[in-house]
């Protein structure tokens, strides 16, 4: 069931016209400041605000798993992953190769369909609840410009193992070579951010053999940075696929 969870959600992303108004259904911000003027205490916020509403998810999920043959579960987890996916305009991104990188473009596109997809494996649709609310919470008090070294070095775990992965679909994809040996050096680097791990792979994966002022001279369309993100979505489903034959 995974695999087909997967599989249409990456066929909804990749043909998503207009942004995904299930992302924005929920109104976070709302409660996110609901909790900051009710409790001061940042531990006990954090627990109202991220922590119970996963455990509530858990009891739902775990109450509707044998209705109707486990089809209320799989609308769940359909639910839940699609409140969990930004889909980014790439269209939007066209200024060349160091631009792109600059801005953190491989790492807000990773951000946001990826991380979600990888906790879905893990541990359902519970998963995918915890990381989507610790990752919008952590973005609140970064709006805010609350101090959140804890909150920020959780999302930071959270992240590590899916940016991995990520990065090492970008070298499968991409130039093999430049992008294998860049993820291989930078993968056990802890002062690397995940945002300068993605950005490095994906600068080496697609290099061009004239380098990158050629491609910021030379406009492809699509650019191939912009190919490589497209088509790593896939490369999530084939190895959701393997995880599928191993009986994961």
């Amino acid at each position: 069931m995974n695999f087909l969870v997967v599989l249409g959600i990456a066929l909804v992303h990749r043909n998503w016209f207009g942004g995904n108004q299930v992302y924005d259904i929920l109104p976070l911000d709302k409660w996110f400041t609901l909790l900051h003027s009710l409790i001061t205490t940042s531990p006990l916020r954090f627990v109202v605000a991220v922590v119970f509403p996963t455990m509530l998810l858990l009891w739902f999920s775990l109450l509707i798993e044998d209705w109707l043959f486990g089809l209320c579960y799989l609308l769940l987890c359909i639910f839940v992953l699609l409140t969990g996916i930004d889909v980014l305009d790439l269209d939007l991104h066209k200024d060349g190769l160091e631009d792109e990188i600059a801005n953190q473009l491989p790492y807000l596109f990773f951000q946001s369909i990826f991380p979600s997809l990888f906790w879905f494996l893990i541990l359902g649709p519970v998963g995918v609840c915890f990381y989507i609310l610790g990752e919008r919470y952590c973005r609140y008090c970064e709006d805010l410009k609350l101090d959140s070294p804890t909150l920020e070095q959780m999302l930071h775990c959270m992240e590590w193992i899916p940016a991995r992965l990520t990065g090492f679909i970008f070298a499968l994809l991409g130039e093999f070579r430049g992008g294998f040996g860049a993820w291989i050096d930078a993968f056990s680097d802890l002062s690397l951010s995940n945002a300068d791990f993605l950005n490095i792979v994906a600068r080496a994966s697609v290099m061009l053999d004239e380098g990158v002022e050629s491609y910021s001279k030379e406009k492809l369309d699509p650019p191939p940075l912009h190919w490589l993100l497209e088509k790593t979505v896939w490369g999530w489903v084939a190895f959701t696929a393997v995880l599928t034959v191993w009986g994961w």
